[in-house]
């Protein structure tokens, strides 16, 4: 009888012990397969946003894109119809506009647009960016890019990044009376770091930047990123470093 009563006791310790083991494996589940809805969901958000902004960025293409260019159109046509001098400065003026807003909404399109969230379509977009910029000018950019891997920046980060460059060449295009500007694309392990330099008249001792080096710094904090002022025998060196770990 003891014997008989001690198997049945163990047999009650095992029994209750599976089914706690059940128990918490089927609440694990259960916990596994809300999370996975909840992933779910986010992926879902993440591509309504992504179908959003594309729809976006095709609608301001056909809509200002058009526009811009019939208007465009019909000032060039106006130019050439015309037979007073004295509005030339004022068509000109217009035709500059329209290229300058043209410009603006291309780069807003850029911008939206999460086909180029990677680091080889940004260092692309930069570079055609800097020869375009410069063209028209006596200062000669030269791009060196040091490789890298196929790496997705995000739609913030990119435009954050774009907009630092954006400044330093036109900074280094209004004050560094600079023959040459060198701009230098390159990965270290988990970091991206572009170097911006010229062998122009540099700072000066008592100049601060003004709000240009505060609103890059300012982005690139935003970014968890760092931006630097380095020493340089002429002209100025800035130096743009993005984390690119998760």
């Amino acid at each position: 009888m003891m014997v008989t009563f001690a198997v049945f006791i163990i047999f009650l310790i095992i029994l209750t012990n599976r089914k706690k083991a059940m128990s918490k494996k089927k609440n694990e589940l259960k916990e596994a397969e809300f999370k996975n809805l909840i992933l779910q969901k986010e992926i879902e958000v993440q591509k309504e946003a992504q179908a959003e902004k594309q729809r976006i960025s095709r609608d301001m293409h056909d809509d200002f894109g058009s526009g811009i260019s019939a208007l465009k159109l019909q000032i060039e046509f106006l130019k050439l119809s015309k037979h007073d001098g004295s509005i030339d400065a004022n068509i000109e003026d217009l035709l500059t506009s329209c290229d300058h807003l043209n410009h603006s909404m291309r780069e807003m399109l850029w911008s939206l647009n999460s086909s180029y969230d990677s680091l080889e379509s940004f260092i692309n977009y930069v570079t055609v960016y800097a020869v375009n910029f410069f063209k028209k000018t006596k200062i000669k950019p030269h791009i060196h890019n040091e490789g890298h891997q196929n790496i997705v920046l995000g739609t913030v980060i990119r435009r954050n990044l774009y907009l630092c460059v954006k400044e330093a060449l036109n900074n280094i295009y209004k004050h560094s009376s600079a023959e040459n500007v060198f701009l230098n694309f390159e990965q270290k392990e988990n970091h991206f770091v572009l170097d911006v330099k010229d062998d122009g008249v540099g700072l000066s001792s008592n100049h601060s930047g003004g709000n240009g080096f505060a609103n890059m710094e300012s982005r690139m904090t935003a970014m968890k990123g760092q931006f630097k002022i380095l020493p340089s025998e002429k002209g100025l060196h800035l130096q743009f470093i993005l984390s690119l770990a998760e």
